[in-house]
């Protein structure tokens, strides 16, 4: 398995039983299990949203890459992928046993990035842009009424 192209995010769904009440209030140490058993940094794992009945819960999760890189690499997506699909994840406390519902490996976004880096290094630029705007939105807004 490897990626002919330069890997944006990493997306995937969990179903997960849990032990006790309390993984409301856990959803951060399951993100840093999770960063430490796919040997990634903790900043990298995001959850996006989790849906529960009982103690049975769906957790869906964004993996990006490090700060310092605009991709991740094609091995480590590759490394990624095997440990969720292999189910190598090992969660300790009330975390009990996992199910992998679903992954998908989005390709990078160039343009967008491009475009984050241009007006991170042109605040000023980014500052002027908004300022037209939102007097062209005034302007619009008030020949409406």
């Amino acid at each position: 398995m490897m990626f002919p192209y330069r890997v944006g995010v990493i997306t995937f769904e969990m179903s997960l039983l849990a032990y006790g009440s309390s993984l409301k209030l856990n959803m951060t140490k399951l993100g840093a299990f999770i960063a430490n058993g796919l040997d990634i940094n903790f900043s990298q794992v995001c959850m996006l949203n989790f849906t529960s009945e009982g103690n049975h819960y769906h957790i869906r999760w964004d993996i990006y890459p490090v700060d310092s890189a605009s991709y991740i690499t094609s091995t480590q997506a590759k490394g990624i992928i095997l440990q969720l699909t292999g189910h190598h994840l090992k969660f300790l406390g009330n975390f009990g046993s996992y199910e992998l519902v679903e992954w998908n490996v989005e390709r990078q976004n160039t343009r967008l990035r491009a475009s984050i880096i241009f007006f991170a290094a042109f605040p000023s630029l980014l500052r002027k842009l908004f300022q037209v705007f939102m007097t062209k939105g005034q302007k619009i807004a008030n020949d409406a009424n």
